[in-house]
């Protein structure tokens, strides 16, 4: 993906259950009580589309086969090597919910869940290892779950991404990433949102491109949303 990245209109496709006869997410997601909406963080409405996208926090019991199903795509598979039974799947966002400075969420379109990402410190994740962390560094992880997405609104839900991190945490003043040196499309979208490269970083399951994004720069680029 280059600097330039071509915004495609209209609203996707239904989602569609995967070819072996798997649920698809949105039977896995209609499965449980439209209370967990009412736990949304953030919601943008992108009126020429008429679609919103929000944010809520993860609910493990809930979200643990929607989180299986995207880990086990093959878009997903090389970046985040977790294409794991559903046990170890549930055990993980367990432990991400009560792990000390870290944040997991999912994102919907509409009533459609699409992605799943982690909000973290860097003060206590591996990678402070890596860099001269601040304690106004937010770090992120993101799954684009849903393939279709990564062709559309992709960018109008990159913003919105970076316009919810910076306004939960006020005090953030840089958003740090390290993707993998293979993952060209994230690494374009990133570019794209403002992210400077600063050096590779090798970590034992692949080396990462480490990247910034400090508000003012995000700010000057594409605004507050206010």
């Amino acid at each position: 993906m280059s600097a330039t990245i071509p915004e495609i209109e209209g609203a996707p496709a239904a989602f569609e259950s995967p070819a072996s006869g798997e649920p698809g997410v949105a039977d896995l997601a209609a499965r449980f009580p439209d209370c967990l909406a009412d736990r949304a963080i953030y919601s943008e409405h992108y009126a020429i589309a008429g679609r919103t996208m929000w944010v809520r926090p993860v609910d493990a019991e809930h979200d643990q086969e929607i989180v299986r199903v995207w880990m086990n795509r093959e878009h997903v598979i090389p970046y985040w090597n977790m294409a794991w039974p559903l046990e170890k799947i549930r055990k993980y966002l367990d432990d991400a919910l009560h792990r000390p400075g870290f944040d997991p969420f999912l994102a919907y379109m509409d009533d459609e869940p699409f992605a799943y990402f982690e909000a973290y410190d860097p003060g206590r994740d591996r990678i402070r290892d890596h860099y001269e962390t601040r304690p106004d560094d937010v770090g992120l992880h993101i799954l684009i779950g849903e393939e279709k997405y990564l062709k559309r609104f992709i960018i109008r839900m990159s913003i919105s991404l970076m316009r919810l991190v910076f306004g939960r945490w006020p005090a953030c003043e840089r958003v740090v990433g390290e993707p993998d040196e293979n993952n060209k499309q994230v690494l374009g979208l990133m570019r794209f949102l403002g992210f400077q490269f600063s050096h590779k970083i090798q970590f034992p399951e692949k080396t990462a491109d480490f990247l910034t994004l400090t508000k003012r720069d995000f700010e000057r680029g594409h605004g507050t949303g206010a």
